[in-house]
């Protein structure tokens, strides 16, 4: 399925920085504010296959 574009970037930003740094916290919080990622969501990047999950309440959002 693809997602979008701005959630991929916003997704690769905070894999790629520091955690707790302030790039980190910037996509975090966006992520969750506007694109209504979970706890749960975030975690699914730091597996061994970084996923972006879907649930009821974001899929209409991150979806092309």
């Amino acid at each position: 399925m693809p997602v979008k574009k701005e959630v991929k970037e916003l997704c690769l930003k905070m894999l790629n920085s520091k955690v707790g740094s302030k790039e980190w916290e910037e996509a975090k919080d966006e992520l969750i504010n506007k694109w209504k990622f979970t706890p749960f969501n975030l975690l699914a990047l730091y597996g061994t296959k970084p996923t972006i999950e879907l649930n009821d309440e974001n899929m209409h959002l991150l979806l092309e």
